[in-house]
C-alpha cells in the first residue's frame, strides 16, 4: 500500500470542475446543500468538546483550524466567519487557485495551500481542530492519511470526519442512484470500495490516542433536497474525535 494520500485520478477529476466550486447550481450543488448541516454538526460538536459557548458570534476565535481536502473552500469560509484561523489544503492546484480567488474577492484572510496532509505534516504544523469533510473516501491510503492528521492534531484537539459507509445501501443509493439514476452527483465522483465503515476509522485513530466522542448519520430528502440528522449511519455519517491530553509514546 502506498505511503501517499494522493489519488491522481481523483485529483484530476475534481480539478476539471475547479472553476465551478462556488456555483450553487453547478456540479457541486449537493455539497452546497449539505454545507449547513455539516457546518452545524462541526460547530456543535467542537464547542461541546472544547467547552465553548456556541451562542457566541465567533466561538472559534483564537483557534487554529485545518480544512483538509478543502476544494474551493466551501467549509473553510464558514469556519473563518465563526472566528477560526483557517488553513485549507488540497492537492489540486486548480482547486486552491479557485479557493484563493474566492477569498481575494471577499477579502477573507484564509491560508489556502496546495499540499497533501503528509506534505503539511512535515512542516511541523499543529492545529486545535482538523476537519476532513467528505475527503477520506478520496485519498489513496486512508490509514496513512489518518496517521498524518493525528500527528498534526494538538493534545485535546478535535477531529471531525464526515464520509460514506461501505454498505450495500450506500452502493445502491450514494453511488448508483446518486450518480447514474438521479444525476445528483457527477458520474464517477465516488469509488464504493474506498468507502469506510465507522469502526475502521475509529480503530485506526485509537492507536494515536484519538477517541470517538460522537457519531450520527445524515439523510437526504430528494423531494425537497434537504439534509437532516438521523441515527442510521448506513449511508453517510459524521464522527467527532478528541485527542488525549497526554500523547502516548
Amino acid at each position: 500500500m502506498t505511503s501517499s494520500t494522493k489519488d491522481l485520478a481523483d485529483i484530476s477529476r475534481f480539478e476539471k470542475l475547479a472553476s465551478e466550486w462556488w456555483d450553487v447550481n453547478g456540479p457541486f450543488k449537493l455539497l452546497h446543500e449539505m454545507n449547513p448541516i455539516r457546518i452545524g454538526y462541526a460547530k456543535n460538536n467542537i464547542c461541546k468538546a472544547l467547552n465553548i459557548n456556541d451562542k457566541k458570534l465567533k466561538p472559534f476565535s483564537g483557534l487554529d483550524f485545518l480544512d483538509v481536502g478543502c476544494g474551493g473552500g466551501l467549509v473553510s469560509v464558514p469556519m473563518h466567519f465563526l472566528g477560526a484561523n483557517v488553513t485549507g489544503i488540497d492537492p489540486g492546484i486548480k482547486n486552491i487557485e479557485a479557493a484563493k480567488a474566492y477569498a481575494k474577492r471577499k477579502d477573507l484572510p484564509i491560508n489556502f495551500i496546495s499540499a497533501t496532509a503528509e506534505e503539511l505534516e512535515k512542516t511541523g504544523a499543529k492545529f486545535d481542530v482538523i476537519l476532513a469533510i467528505e475527503v477520506i473516501e478520496h485519498v489513496a491510503n486512508y490509514k496513512f492519511f489518518l496517521k498524518k492528521l493525528a500527528s498534526m492534531l494538538k493534545p485535546n484537539g478535535v477531529l471531525i470526519i464526515t464520509t460514506l459507509n461501505r454498505t450495500i445501501k450506500s452502493l445502491l443509493f450514494a453511488k448508483v442512484a446518486a450518480e447514474y439514476l438521479f444525476r445528483i452527483l457527477p458520474a464517477g465522483t465516488h469509488e464504493w470500495d474506498k468507502f469506510l465503515k465507522p469502526e475502521e476509522i475509529e480503530n485506526e485513530l485509537k492507536a494515536y490516542g484519538i477517541n470517538k466522542v460522537n457519531i450520527c448519520g445524515t439523510q437526504f430528502n430528494i423531494i425537497n433536497r434537504e439534509f437532516s440528522f438521523c441515527s442510521n449511519t448506513d449511508i453517510t455519517y459524521s464522527m467527532t474525535f478528541v485527542k488525549e491530553r497526554i500523547e502516548k509514546n
